[in-house]
């Protein structure tokens, strides 16, 4: 005689476990009936005594309950923040059977995305590991608005000869990049 169910879970599930066909049923649990539902939190002993006619019998299963997985999830973007345009890898953790991401991409082999938002955004995966336990991640990526840079003449002319010197300032940015289109 054997005990039948879904003898493996994931953290969270309950699973019924059925008896065989007898005159009575007793479960470790107290119940009297022929199937029962447990919702074990850890590996979990269930032993069933059957008795038809004089006869009886005693099983024993274990209920062996799967942890969730916490899958990591990390961007290539320095301090998870892109400047408007731009965009980031989002990578998750190794070893998972499935990905499924938020932005509805999703697969075995889909592990890393390239996303480019537009505005603060919250990515999320699911993964699903090889006891088909799932488990579920998410980073928020931030945006930076650059302001344009305007240039302001603070001493001479904006027209001016071979030679002469002018002065220019910006306060976009705290680094700049200047060029004098192929002039001066």
């Amino acid at each position: 005689a054997e005990i039948f169910g879904n003898l493996n879970i994931c953290l969270g599930e309950s699973t019924t476990l059925s008896a065989p066909d007898a005159d009575s049923w007793l479960w470790s649990t107290g119940a009297t009936t022929k199937t029962i539902t447990v919702s074990p939190t850890a590996n979990t002993d269930y032993t069933l005594t059957i008795k038809s006619g004089d006869c009886t019998a005693t099983i024993t299963e274990t209920v062996v309950v799967n942890a969730l997985p916490v899958p990591t999830l990390t961007s290539s973007a320095n301090a998870n923040t892109v400047c408007v345009g731009n965009s980031t890898v989002l990578t998750a953790g190794t070893g998972y059977k499935y990905y499924k991401w938020s932005t509805g991409q999703e697969g075995t082999n889909m592990r890393s995305i390239s996303v480019s938002p537009t505005a603060k955004t919250t990515y999320t995966v699911e993964v699903t590991d090889a006891s088909g336990c799932k488990g579920v991640n998410q980073i928020t990526i931030d945006v930076t608005q650059i302001a344009s840079p305007t240039i302001s003449v603070l001493s001479g002319s904006t027209t001016v000869c071979a030679g002469e010197e002018v002065i220019l300032q910006s306060r976009a940015s705290n680094q700049y990049q200047w060029s004098t289109n192929g002039g001066l």
